[in-house]
């Protein structure tokens, strides 16, 4: 699960069958640098932390939240997550990357929320900093 949707180069086809027909529509996708943005060691291990950071601060935030509906669209989202990629692991016995597309969304989604963790953790230190200084005179 976690090489398709990380780690893997982009998969066109399963069965080399047609190969010769969408090779040139293939590499022409290819060549546009952000559609294999994350697709290496390095951005894999970047979208990845991003990802797990994003899900530890929803689950952080679920005990924090004092709001009803807030509360339960979050859990709502983790829970879908959990289900979806629980449902993929034990229905999908083949290994193929198309099968674990509905699991992007979540991924986007949670990616983002910690991105914005990250940011809201950034600029409570450079408050904190900032706050330290001495008045100037």
């Amino acid at each position: 699960m976690l090489g398709h949707l990380y780690l893997t180069p982009l998969q066109f086809e399963e069965i080399g069958n047609y190969h010769p027909q969408i090779a040139a529509m293939s590499e022409l996708y290819l060549s546009n640098p952000i559609h294999t943005l994350l697709r290496n060691a390095v951005g894999a291990g970047l979208a990845l932390f991003l990802t797990i950071l994003g899900i530890a601060a929803g689950i952080r935030h679920t005990h924090a939240i004092k709001d009803g509906y807030a509360k339960r669209k979050l859990m709502l989202l983790i829970s879908a997550t959990a289900l979806q990629t629980l449902a993929l692991l034990i229905a999908n016995p083949l290994p193929y990357q198309r099968y674990w597309i509905p699991v992007v969304p979540f991924i986007c989604v949670w990616m983002a929320y910690g991105v914005e963790e990250i940011v809201s953790v950034t600029k409570k230190q450079v408050a904190r900093q900032t706050s330290d200084l001495p008045e100037p005179v």
